[in-house]
Formats: C-alpha cells, structure tokens, sequence
C-alpha cells in the first residue's frame, strides 16, 4: 500500500492511456454482427452485481429490477454483460428484453470482444468496470457511498480512466438516485446521438 508514496505518484502522474488492452478482431467481428442482429439504438451493456462471495457485495451490487428504466428509456438496446444471474434476478431479468448473451460470456476475451461493440456501458464495481476501461470503452461505473479507494472520494471522474464517469450513492444502501441520474443522463446521451444523425 505504500508504493504509491514510494513512486512519488500524484494524481497528474498516474497513467491514463486507454486502451491497453484490445479485443480479438476475429471475435469481436463475430459478436459485432450478434450485437447488430439483436440490439437495436444505443448499445449499452449492464453489469448490476458481482461475485456474491465478495467481502464487500452486499454496498456494490443492486437487484437487477432496480435497472427497469435504465432498460426502458427510448432509444437504447440492452445487453447483459455479466456472466452469472442471482435467482433473485432472474424473473425479473427474463421479463425485461435486455439481450440475454450469457451462453456465450465463456471468458474474458468473450467478454472483451463484446464490450468492443456497445456504446457505452454501464456497471457496478465489478472486475468488467476495469475491463471496459481498459478497452477504452465510455463506463459509467455506479458507486455505493463506500467505494473502493482506488475510485478516490468526491471525483465523478477517475484519473486512470480518461472515458469513466462515476456515479456515487448519497447515502449507504439507497440506489433511487444514483438510478435516476443515470436514467436522465442516459436519456439525454441518446437524445444527443440523435440530434448528430
């Protein structure tokens, strides 16, 4: 922990350059036209919970309907990018029309290889947080009121990653308005990507 301090890193200092990493062309030309065939609008990926046997999940994850009008603003076609569903979410995922694509989520470069097709995606701090960013890729990373330190305190941005927007809970447990901010931001993206066309 203190090799920060050791390497005398700043917040100017830290390394920015994305993408470091690049998905497979071959798979990424495979799941451009899965994407094509069944996203219509905006692309976006949803990742909403991590590994239930993380330390900290239970102020990370959210329950999946908690992402109804995330998934229900005009304009935008969902895909689901995370690998696992809770039986908690699985009605409720069933019943909502984001693209089911886990079947074919077998690894990460699986993984990599789709992210390289969405427009945007948006996530809970889980490993596809840093995957998405490292692709290069715009992530809007939601965040609970106690964050991992590496997404820093009071910032909506992150100085690793130049394309992450950070949306930060208020108060412990309550996702209604980090929810709701990023529902009316997402409308307005897709709003303005009409406007350029």
């Amino acid at each position: 922990m203190s090799l920060p301090h050791k390497l005398g890193a700043t917040i100017e200092s830290i390394p920015a350059d994305v993408p470091y990493l690049e998905a497979s062309p071959k798979i990424a030309a495979v799941w451009g036209e899965r994407v094509a065939a069944m996203v219509p609008g905006l692309r976006v990926g949803l990742a909403w919970s991590g590994n239930p046997q993380h330390a900290n999940d239970w102020v990370r994850s959210i329950p999946f309907e908690k992402f109804h009008a995330i998934v229900d603003t005009t304009g935008v076609g969902a895909v689901g990018i995370q690998k696992d569903l809770r039986a908690s979410d699985a009605a409720s995922f069933a019943a909502s029309g984001v693209a089911d694509v886990r079947a074919f989520l077998t690894d990460f470069s699986e993984t990599a290889a789709l992210i390289s097709q969405l427009d945007l995606v948006i996530t809970v701090d889980t490993a596809l947080a840093h995957l998405a960013n490292a692709l290069g890729k715009p992530v809007w990373v939601l965040l609970s009121a106690i964050s991992d330190w590496r997404w820093l305190d009071g910032r909506d941005d992150s100085p690793w990653y130049p394309t992450a927007r950070l949306f930060r809970q208020r108060s412990l447990g309550d996702w209604t308005a980090v929810l709701a901010d990023v529902t009316s931001e997402l409308a307005a993206l897709v709003a303005r990507k009409r406007s350029s066309q």
